[in-house]
């Protein structure tokens, strides 16, 4: 191993600064890179301590202080049509942190992970998985699933009011919910409770509704 160079500074406003390094078979760069310009790094190279982009005080091994509302987007060079991922934090009014997977040549987002803050209008505090229909973000997209401050699960509506609710985003259409599948000889069970506490089994027996204190499952 070989140590030079205590610190070394670029400062140039818009400017890529090219440094040429005399190359050893490992070198070793013990104190602080501070750059204002581009630096590019061939080769392997290995970060020890904590790493710094957008950022002079990184508390963190990897601390990224990105530009609203991308912080970070791998991605193909080549660009092959498959599913990359952004990572987004916005910084606003309407807080909220995602991670969004997304067409890596069309770059659009079609789906999004992620949880809102508590200052996000009318669903504060929620995990969700948002599905993004096209390039535009219209009305067509939608909340595929969340689950609120409350501890709500929500299929279908972003605001659910009930432990469990399913809705159809359109207000034109059925709200549809399918217990089993076809061929399936042995039926579907519910189990429910009554107003005592007792479990209570629903199956369907000859087209009508069964309710038992015998188990079904």
């Amino acid at each position: 191993m070989r140590d030079f160079l205590s610190k070394i500074n670029f400062f140039a406003a818009g400017v890529a600064l090219a440094l040429a390094i005399p190359v050893f078979a490992a070198t070793t760069i013990s104190e602080n890179i501070n750059t204002g310009g581009t630096l590019t790094v061939t080769g392997d190279s290995y970060l020890m301590g904590e790493v710094g982009i957008g950022t002079t005080t990184p508390d963190a091994s990897l601390d990224i202080d990105g530009t609203y509302p991308l912080v970070l987007r791998p991605q193909q060079t080549d660009k092959r049509g498959g599913v990359g991922a952004w990572i987004y934090y916005a910084d606003d009014a309407t807080d909220f942190g995602e991670l969004a997977l997304y067409d890596d040549v069309a770059l659009y987002r079609m789906w999004g992970l992620g949880a809102t803050s508590v200052n996000y209008p009318d669903m504060p505090n929620t995990f969700y998985i948002y599905q993004y229909r096209d390039q535009a973000y219209d009305a067509v997209s939608e909340f595929a699933f969340v689950i609120n401050d409350a501890g709500n699960v929500g299929i279908g509506t972003s605001t659910p009011t009930v432990p469990f609710q399913v809705t159809t985003p359109s207000s034109n259409a059925t709200t549809s919910i399918e217990v089993g599948k076809s061929g399936q000889n042995k039926g579907s069970c519910l189990v429910m409770y009554d107003v005592t506490g007792a479990v209570q089994y629903v199956t369907i027996q000859s087209g009508a509704f069964v309710i038992s204190a015998t188990s079904c499952k």
